[in-house]
């Protein structure tokens, strides 16, 4: 059975992903080993605390003022999503604190440049770095439509979901569903979502924190006359996904640096999850995924495996359930192991 165990040696030999002995989907690494948890940069703008502050005077521009005030005028012009002379327009109640009837008063002009385009740099520059930021978040949905389009997609959801904290690791949280409503704006967007869903999921599965994962000889351990009782709550490393469209196949060709055209829609699912500080993405069948996402929700085994009974005999050689078990244990998709109340 080819499964998570297999060596990345070996892959890399093969050229290709190993297909699973009963002829399963198989599990695909994504991307290299590295630390996890590392924050990228703040491109929001947090005033200091008010408390005790202390007052600081700009002598070069000639206006006296709490130094919070002007990192707050600051930060509304610099991060205002359509213009830097909205974010003046915006800013003028603050800018009145400060004493400035004017721009200038604050920000000089150079030989070559007004206050407003001075300004306009660092508004410039602070929303690039958000479309950068959703672009690594989201590379196949980026590439796929292209730098242009991409950008003018990213600064629309910049508009709707103003960055808000000071790590942008979650900065791209709304994005599949701002995606979802892009109807008018974006064609095939129903699609894109879908695929940005999964890019998210791979996200959140790199930086979630390692919540523990059960091992074949625990669940051994419980007895068999107790197996049917058995709860298996999933691991913070772990996210399963239902899509509308076949993204995972699309975004693994995207990977190998082909040109896969749109796909139509058609029903899939794709769970991903983190083993030893690497990702990876598993493909399910409908019988698969109708048991892994019983267990999800807090159904028992017995419960879950229950949903085996709707599937045809035709469909028998995919129903070879310890294949499977075996596999979402040892790619650690269980955080623990549990009876159910009745069983304690």
């Amino acid at each position: 059975m080819a499964g998570p165990e297999q060596s990345e040696q070996s892959r890399k030999a093969s050229g290709r992903v190993a297909v699973r002995e009963d002829g399963g989907p198989s599990p695909l690494p994504d991307g290299e080993r590295g630390a996890l948890g590392t924050e990228r940069a703040s491109a929001s703008v947090v005033a200091p605390t008010r408390v005790g502050a202390t007052s600081s005077t700009a002598d070069d521009v000639g206006i006296e003022g709490p130094f919070g005030a002007l990192l707050d005028w600051f930060s509304t012009v610099v991060t205002h999503p359509t213009s830097v002379e909205a974010g003046v327009d915006a800013a003028a109640d603050v800018q009145a604190q400060l004493g400035a009837d004017r721009i200038e008063a604050i920000v000089a002009p150079s030989d070559r440049m007004s206050a407003l385009d001075r300004m306009g740099i660092y508004q410039y520059a602070y929303h690039a770095r958000l479309v950068g930021c959703l672009e690594d978040d989201y590379p196949v949905v980026a590439a796929t439509l292209g730098a242009e389009r991409f950008e003018q997609l990213a600064r629309r959801y910049i508009e709707a979901h103003p960055s808000d904290r000071p790590n942008l690791n979650h900065f791209g949280r709304h994005f599949a569903a701002f995606v979802a409503t892009q109807g008018d704006a974006l064609e095939h967007h129903r699609f894109f979502a879908d695929l940005a869903r999964l890019e998210w999921a791979m996200v959140q599965v790199l930086h979630a924190a390692d919540g523990g994962a059960i091992s074949m000889a625990a669940l051994e351990r419980t007895p068999p006359s107790q197996w049917a009782d058995v709860r298996l709550p999933p691991s913070p490393t772990l996210r399963f996904l239902e899509f509308a469209y076949p993204v995972n196949a699309f975004l693994q060709a995207s990977r190998r640096g082909e040109a896969p055209a749109l796909p139509s829609p058609r029903w899939s699912a794709t769970a991903v999850y983190r083993i030893d500080y690497r990702l990876w993405r598993m493909d399910f069948t409908p019988p698969m995924a109708a048991v892994l996402g019983a267990l999800i929700g807090g159904a028992t085994l017995g419960e879950a495996l229950g949903t085996l009974e709707a599937v045809p005999d035709d469909d028998a050689a995919e129903t070879d359930v310890m294949v499977w078990f075996k596999e979402w244990v040892m790619g650690g998709f269980f955080a623990s192991v549990s009876l159910s109340d009745a069983e304690r």
